[in-house]
């Protein structure tokens, strides 16, 4: 396992990664949950503005409204980069954003806490990869890299 330390991933990003984990957790209700696309003015700017409406977002798409703050006419992936991946070719991107996944708010929540709490899983297909059914989050850890 790579950790979020080996691959670059700042404080900042970790943090990011966990602030997005635990509101779509507690925030999001299934149906609005979609890792295939997702709905707004302008699909290539992120902004909290977007989702007022309450349309369904992919799991990076949530972001802004957890307040993890776009910059004005930031692009998606530049925004994701910036704010979570630091690369978009370390693996981070393709485990917890690519939209091969299952698509499940439940799936994506678990790949979140399984990176924070576990790293980058090894000699896996990262855009098909899921957390082991025994897998068992610890929320408490992942809200203490909040503070």
């Amino acid at each position: 396992m790579k950790t979020a330390k080996e691959l670059g991933i700042a404080p900042t990003q970790r943090r990011n990664i966990a602030k997005l984990t635990l509101f779509v957790k507690d925030a999001v209700p299934p149906p609005k949950f979609n890792i295939k696309t997702y709905h707004s003015g302008n699909n290539d700017e992120p902004s909290e503005a977007t989702y007022e409406c309450g349309t369904t977002a992919c799991f990076c798409g949530y972001a802004p409204l957890a307040g993890i703050e776009p910059k004005k006419y930031e692009y998606w992936f530049d925004y994701a980069k910036r704010t979570m991946t630091q690369n978009l070719h370390n693996g981070v991107w393709n485990l917890l954003f690519n939209d091969d996944h299952k698509n499940s708010k439940t799936a994506a929540v678990r790949r979140g806490a399984y990176f924070l709490m576990n790293g980058l899983p090894e000699d896996a297909n990262l855009c098909t990869w899921e957390a082991p059914k025994s897998f068992k989050p610890d929320w408490e850890a992942i809200k203490s890299i909040l503070a």
